[in-house]
């Protein structure tokens, strides 16, 4: 196994925005933070580069209590942070870059930003903060770089038209499992919620485009005008929820149950499993629906 050459971590901490790592830990509310683990066999530090060598093409990450989620993400999702609007382009992370070099240890402190992904290259430009040494380092091993708390930006990538691939980042679905129900706007596209408990959630304008929401308890939430395009809803409680303008297009209804909900509006065109839905005599406002099997 290869060893560990260097490790990033950072910690994002949602909606609240707590500023220190006791405040995250103790929340039980909003806030969800993230941690990420990045691995390279070696790092240079040159004048403002920084440069990280044969970095792993996958990034971990786990989320802290209550969420208590874990799981990979492709480097190249990681760096997308940083793109425009994404949670690092508003507010670039201070890092403290640690290695040894002849032995001893040196810690420079860093603010991050401009990160490039050259096949195993990834580089990072930097500004120095605080009072921390000059010079340049080449790191015998052991090099390490811990990223601080930054806020987060999780609007519908439909409506903010962020850069990249259209898929939510890790830490806005992690979000969506904790105890918050205000995800109106929310950019939840790809999310695996599968049982999440979404019961009287605000989902308004919330982009779900190819959720995994098998499962799920969407109990009387709010889904006005909401994205569900390709979204896997099987075995979803839909009870008294306002899918008012929803947009179904092509998603997955098998065994869905949609006793009182509101459909006026809502699209399902393509939907498949219509004919397993649960409760359809119970539905209000069916006959305003559009594209009804």
């Amino acid at each position: 196994m290869r060893a560990l050459a260097v490790g990033v971590v950072g910690v994002l901490v949602l909606a609240g925005c707590a500023s220190d790592s006791n405040t995250a830990a103790e929340s039980s509310g909003d806030e969800v933070s993230l941690l990420f683990v990045q691995d390279a066999d070696g790092a240079t530090l040159d004048g403002g580069t920084l440069t990280m060598i044969e970095v792993s093409p996958s990034t971990g990450w786990f989320s802290d209590r209550p969420v208590r989620e874990a799981a990979q993400m492709a480097t190249a999702d990681f760096v997308s942070l940083w793109a425009e609007g994404g949670t690092f382009a508003v507010d670039p992370p201070n890092a403290d870059f640690a290695c040894q070099v002849d032995g001893a240890t040196v810690n420079v402190v860093v603010e991050l930003s401009s990160p490039v992904v050259n096949g195993r290259t990834l580089t990072y430009d930097t500004v120095r903060v605080g009072d921390t040494p000059d010079g340049n380092y080449d790191c015998d091993s052991n090099a390490h770089l811990f990223v601080d708390a930054a806020g987060s930006n999780c609007a519908s990538s439909r409506r903010a038209m962020s850069a990249g691939p259209r898929g939510a980042p890790p830490q806005c679905c992690a979000r969506a499992k904790g105890s918050t129900k205000d995800l109106a706007g929310a950019n939840l596209a790809t999310c695996e919620l599968e049982r999440a408990n979404l019961a009287n959630a605000n989902l308004s304008e919330a982009d779900l485009f190819q959720a995994d929401l098998y499962g799920a308890d969407l109990t009387g939430a709010n889904l006005t005008d909401a994205d569900l395009i390709n979204a896997d809803l099987y075995g979803v409680k839909l009870i008294g929820a306002n899918l008012t303008d929803a947009n179904l297009d092509c998603a997955s209804l098998a065994g869905v149950n949609m006793m009182a909900a509101n459909l006026d509006g809502t699209n399902l065109n393509c939907v498949t499993g219509w004919g397993s839905v649960k409760s359809k005599d119970m539905i209000r406002n069916l006959d305003k629906a559009k594209n009804v099997p």
